[in-house]
């Protein structure tokens, strides 16, 4: 399909021969992480990176490669949670255990994220909350803990994205 940035997209043809194109993302950045927790990410989780400890993200340096220094060039994930600090990043696109790769929507991306029950209906920023992964919303952005703004608000009404388990968030972290 050309011209689509959507994940994972698909073409149906209506019966008044239409054609809608579906998708879980529209594509802005997309990075490849590293979970660094025990447990699994799953799919429409927010992440943050790691904040601090042994398992830290280390990029390489622009004048560390003249003197040999090798290092990896991974950021290190948890699943986003309102007490942990760190800043929010962008959503799980796939299942991600822990110590493996996957991949994370960020800044520019529109994607379906995991929402908490409270909010339906409702536009505003998607923020940290204690249930680990499942962002919340907000009339104002919170510090560090913002991942983007709600462009379709849960729910199963007309217009809603279809459960109240999830929205649809402009990944804009703050």
């Amino acid at each position: 399909m050309q011209g689509s940035d959507l994940v994972s997209p698909q073409r149906v043809q209506g019966s008044d021969g239409s054609y809608a194109v579906t998708g879980c993302v529209v594509r802005g950045v997309i990075l490849e992480v590293e979970n660094g927790g025990t447990v699994t990410i799953t799919p429409g989780m927010a992440v943050s990176p790691i904040a601090a400890g042994a398992t830290i993200s280390r990029l390489g340096r622009w004048d560390a490669g003249q003197f040999g220094e090798l290092r990896e060039n991974r950021i290190k994930v948890q699943r986003l949670l309102a007490s942990s600090g760190a800043c929010a990043l962008g959503v799980a696109l796939e299942t991600i255990p822990g110590g493996a790769v996957g991949e994370v929507a960020c800044s520019g991306s529109i994607v379906m994220t995991n929402k908490v029950a409270a909010g339906d209906g409702t536009f505003g920023y998607a923020i940290a909350t204690s249930t680990n992964g499942s962002v919340g919303i907000s009339a104002i952005p919170v510090a560090k803990e913002t991942l983007g703004l709600v462009v379709i608000t849960g729910g199963i009404a007309s217009e809603q994205s279809g459960s109240s388990a999830q929205v649809a968030v402009l990944i804009a972290p703050q």
